[in-house]
This record gives structure tokens, sequence and C-alpha cells, in this order.
């Protein structure tokens, strides 16, 4: 992060937490779903250790934006 100069989440005032930059790719072995699975898996447990460290979990978060390539494979 210090690299690029850009934080992994931004606390506001409120206490509200805003992350970014988490990105989800193919991880692993198997079939294209067990893959893409797997890469969100991943993505998730980046995006829980971030709020960790800002002191609060997954079980916090109201809203996640994603963005996908292959929409009809993705989605499910």
């Amino acid at each position: 992060y210090e690299n690029w100069g850009y934080a992994p989440a931004i606390v506001t005032r409120d206490g509200t937490i805003y992350v970014s930059g988490v990105v989800s790719g193919l991880h692993g072995t198997g079939s294209y779903e067990e893959r893409y699975a797997a890469g969100f898996e991943r993505a998730l447990d980046a995006i829980g250790r971030v709020l960790k460290e800002a002191g609060a979990s997954l079980d916090d978060v109201v809203d996640i934006t994603t963005y996908h390539t292959d929409l009809a494979r993705q989605l499910d």
C-alpha cells in the first residue's frame, strides 16, 4: 500500500469503515466455478483482515459493491 500511495481502508470520524482495492480472481485448481469461489473466499478473507485491523469484522458489513467480468457464470 505504501508503494502505491493508498490505504486499504478509510475510517471516518463516525467510525464507518470503507474498504477498497480488494480483487478476486481465479484461484487454485478445479472447475471454473471452484476456482472462482476460491478466489472470492480469498477476497473475503482479505476484507476480513482489513476490518480486523480497523476494529471490526465481516459481521459489521452493511454493503459490498462488486464488479463482474462474466455475470452469467459469476453471479451465483
